[in-house]
């Protein structure tokens, strides 16, 4: 009987073909990584905008309700000496009798976080009628949230036109205020020095020309070419945002 040899088929694969699926490999690992860089970017972005948003609107409903419960009449002094201080009917804070539904507030900025205090007052307590009636202290400043670099304030004018200063002229009174507010996410904020923001708030401030909005004047100030951002730590680009809102006072009686 006559032996049958068999023969095995050769199943390995070949260099060419192994250089191959590892240059495949390695194509699809770099579009993996940058895949996952960009979402992590993307992601990043996300946070610092709601971080911002998140702030700039708890800080601006504040504004906006004590503005809008404002006693702006012209018997009663508001924003002396253009600081952010007026009456109004919102509940205060009072170490010396109960809470009453007026009082004197006042907004400052201090150490990149915007500040509010409040005192309670009855009519008879320490409020003074007149055009040249002075206007009480306001209380204790609280810090509101961290990362206000700027708060500006314009006044716009019957007429349109905006002012560095509250007026209660009968031919042209203040009608509406307009609130800016430059804030910085709470991450950028690690990086943010107290000198630097110090040099940006002053550089902002540099910026307003009260011929149009302010957040018209700083996002020209940031975005033409004038802002030194070598100066800054490199997420100030994404981290910083401008919010803006006109609110309409309520009628002088």
């Amino acid at each position: 009987m006559t032996g049958r040899k068999r023969s095995f088929g050769c199943n390995g694969f070949t260099l060419v073909e192994i250089l191959t699926s590892i240059a495949v490999m390695a194509i699809m690992t770099a579009m993996l990584g940058t895949m996952i860089l960009t979402m992590g970017h993307t992601w990043r972005d996300a946070q610092e905008r709601v971080n911002n948003f998140t702030k700039a609107r708890a800080m601006l409903d504040m504004l906006d309700n004590d503005l809008q419960g404002g006693l702006f009449r012209p018997d009663l002094p508001a924003f002396p000496g253009g600081s952010i201080e007026f009456y109004t009917l919102r509940p205060g804070i009072s170490t010396t009798q109960p809470v009453r539904n007026v009082s004197a507030v006042g907004y400052q900025i201090s150490s990149n976080v915007l500040q509010r205090s409040d005192q309670s007052y009855h009519w008879s307590d320490a409020v003074s009628f007149g055009s040249s009636a002075t206007f009480p202290t306001t209380g204790t400043a609280r810090a509101t949230a961290p990362g206000v670099v700027d708060f500006k304030v314009l006044f716009e004018q019957e007429d349109g036109t905006l002012s560095s200063t509250y007026s209660t002229s009968t031919t042209n009174p203040t009608r509406a205020i307009g609130i800016t507010l430059a804030v910085v996410d709470d991450q950028t904020m690690l990086v943010l020095s107290a000198a630097q923001a110090t040099t940006l708030r002053a550089a902002l401030d540099g910026a307003i020309s009260q011929t149009r909005s302010v957040k018209a004047d700083w996002e020209g100030y940031l975005n033409g070419g004038s802002m030194n951002w070598k100066s800054y730590p490199a997420g100030l680009g994404v981290g910083l945002k401008i919010f803006e809102r006109y609110v309409i006072l309520p009628n002088a009686t």
